[in-house]
């Protein structure tokens, strides 16, 4: 057995980091982009894609889906990383071209990069402009827990008049009183968890009611099984899961595997615009249409990765 590791370079931001391991003939493939920070989550980021590229090859070999038979599973459309300018014009621009070409819904972390004493207000006026733009379309605003509690209280009232989808990573889930306090002034629901491995640490917000909103991902969590596994026990406590894939094509497809396990999911994240060759990483092309996500029949997760270095 091969193990190989390929990346792929697409912008100052983002390089795709993908794992293969081949046998006879047979390659399977798992993703560990954004492997940081702290070397836990590295280690659980890395191994999980191997655990991931071994089930796929598994997969292969037996001739079946990687988890469950896909479906079209829906997406929406995070702009975050293709918006370089960081000006309400910059977001307003390429929520029109994710709405355009059929999403229904779009995401936005307006406080990335912002700094000065009024870079919440800023970063309010960001997504205020996408919210214009895209009318009755969903909006989901990441906070990314950027905003310390002073300054996030401060645009709250505004954050509330944005009819919100959900707004996500508002507080740590280890603050569950202050994230209850936010959901109350916000009136909308609460998304977490994105780089949690085990449900002990979402358990305490979810106990006390501060979170709506799972947001597993296939890459932090240790691979596809755990993401899985972490999805059910959040909808056997009542919550909606979304899985968290600001990603490229190999962990899409192994989220969209994923989701299509799972009944009555939320949207699933797709990292729109950062580049307009992603769909040529993989054969099959990744195939997303009208804000859809599309299976390409294949066993295992469906497809190759066939370049590497620079999009």
């Amino acid at each position: 057995m091969d193990v190989e590791v390929h990346r792929v370079r697409v912008s100052d931001r983002t390089t795709w980091s993908m794992i293969e391991v081949r046998a006879d003939g047979i390659s399977g493939w798992g993703e560990f982009s954004d492997a940081g920070p702290g070397m836990d989550l590295a280690a659980r980021t890395v191994t999980g894609a191997l655990r991931t590229a071994l089930d796929d090859l598994q997969a292969r070999r037996d001739g079946v889906p990687l988890i469950a038979t896909p479906r079209p599973i829906p997406l929406y459309a995070n702009i975050n990383r293709a918006t370089t300018e960081r000006t309400p014009d910059g977001f307003r621009l390429m929520a029109k071209k994710a709405v355009s070409v059929g999403f229904s819904c779009v995401k936005l972390a307006p406080f990335d990069g912002l700094t000065g004493p009024h870079r919440a207000e800023e970063g309010l006026a960001c997504a205020r402009a996408v919210r214009d733009e895209i009318g009755p379309a969903g909006l989901i605003v990441d906070v990314h827990e950027l905003l310390d509690d002073a300054e996030l209280d401060r645009v709250l009232p505004g954050l509330a008049g944005l009819g919100l989808v959900w707004l996500e990573d508002a507080a740590p889930l280890g603050r569950p009183e202050r994230l209850r306090r936010i959901r109350d002034a916000v009136g909308c629901p609460l998304a977490g968890g994105e780089l949690i491995g085990d449900f002990a640490d979402a358990l305490p917000a979810i106990q006390a009611g501060a979170l709506d909103v799972l947001m597993p991902d296939v890459k932090h969590a240790g691979g596809a099984g755990n993401a899985l596994h972490l999805a059910r026990l959040a909808r056997e406590h009542g919550l909606t899961v979304s899985l968290h894939n600001p990603s490229g094509p190999v962990a899409t497809a192994v989220s969209a595997h994923v989701t299509a396990a799972l009944d009555d999911t939320a949207p699933l994240e797709f990292m729109f615009g950062e580049h307009d060759s992603r769909a040529s990483l993989t054969e099959p092309a990744e195939r997303v249409l009208d804000g859809v996500w599309w299976p390409s029949g294949g066993a295992g997760i469906g497809v190759d990765v066939v370049q590497e270095g620079q999009l």
